[in-house]
């Protein structure tokens, strides 16, 4: 899934939820997307790197499959020991496993990694249908997103 999908599924689930400013819109956006930042990294020190890789789970370090619920469960847990809000703390960590719930339904996943490589999909989409489908979310999503702003 792309980084902007990404958001707005999230955003669109998260606000039927919560109550949604702008506040939360930001850290949605932040939460949802800052851990494709792995893909940049991987992207630019492959030896051969190409626009399918960015769709495979080759392209993911640990931190987005089993290491990064376990990471990221942590922060939860010490960002409330903190004293953060509880309701921003559920936005930052749902944000994250919902990514990680539509990577895991849209593309190939390994969800063991580093224990194990094994790479599993529930292939909803092949490769082609599944941009067309990212597409459309966009499409619609961002514009249900802009007539609630402008309301």
């Amino acid at each position: 899934m792309n980084t902007i999908a990404h958001f707005l599924i999230n955003l669109f689930i998260i606000g039927t939820i919560y109550p949604i400013g702008l506040k939360e819109v930001i850290i949605v956006l932040v939460a949802s997307t800052i851990i494709d930042i792995d893909h940049i990294f991987t992207y630019f020190s492959a030896k051969h790197p190409n626009k399918k890789m960015f769709h495979s789970a080759k392209i993911r370090t640990k931190f987005h499959e089993l290491y990064g619920i376990i990471f990221f469960s942590i922060i939860a847990g010490l960002l409330v020991i903190l004293g953060v809000s509880k309701m921003i703390v559920q936005l930052i960590f749902l944000s994250y496993l919902l990514h990680i719930f539509v990577d895991f339904l849209f593309v190939h996943s390994r969800p063991m990694y580093p224990f194990d490589k094994t790479e599993i999909s529930f292939d909803l989409f092949k490769f082609k249908r599944r941009v067309w489908l990212e597409i459309a979310i966009c499409i619609y999503l961002g514009g249900v997103l802009c007539l609630i702003l402008l309301n």
